[in-house]
């Protein structure tokens, strides 16, 4: 896994946990 997947996968999973924090 490259540092750039890394990244992306960690942004997705702020923004999911941001979309889910605002329900």
């Amino acid at each position: 896994m490259t540092f750039a997947t890394f990244a992306s996968i960690r942004t997705n999973v702020t923004r999911a946990a941001a979309a889910v924090a605002l329900l």
